[in-house]
């Protein structure tokens, strides 16, 4: 054995006993169910799942308190006129004109 680890499970069908990763008790054949790990990529899909939902209501609760705030609404603005102004230069597009029209507005008011 040498250090590894050999896990046992019992049978719910017959009670003998599981060894390793088997997908069949060796006593009656029937079909073991094993409980996922931490591992397990189902697992890891819903943790993602549960961050993104966490993150989406944080970044909506930090967006609503900024545009509540007389600078939050003049950066907003200044992202819609970069995305408008990006949707017509080709080679900028919106999301990229939105980026530049918030980053100059928040750039000037803390100039000032």
């Amino acid at each position: 054995m040498d250090g590894d680890i050999v896990r046992l499970e019992s049978c719910t069908k017959c009670g003998g006993s599981i060894q390793g990763d088997a997908s069949f008790c060796n006593h009656c054949g029937k079909r073991v169910k094993r409980a996922p790990s931490d591992g397990d990529p189902a697992n890891l899909g819903e943790a993602a799942v549960e961050f993104a939902k966490g993150t989406a209501v944080e970044a909506r609760n930090l967006g609503a308190e900024a545009l509540r705030s007389d600078i939050g609404k003049k950066v907003a603005a200044g992202a819609a006129l970069g995305a408008v102004a990006g949707a017509v230069l080709p080679l900028i597009g919106p999301a990229i004109g939105a980026t530049l029209g918030a980053g100059y507005v928040a750039f000037k008011r803390l100039t000032k």
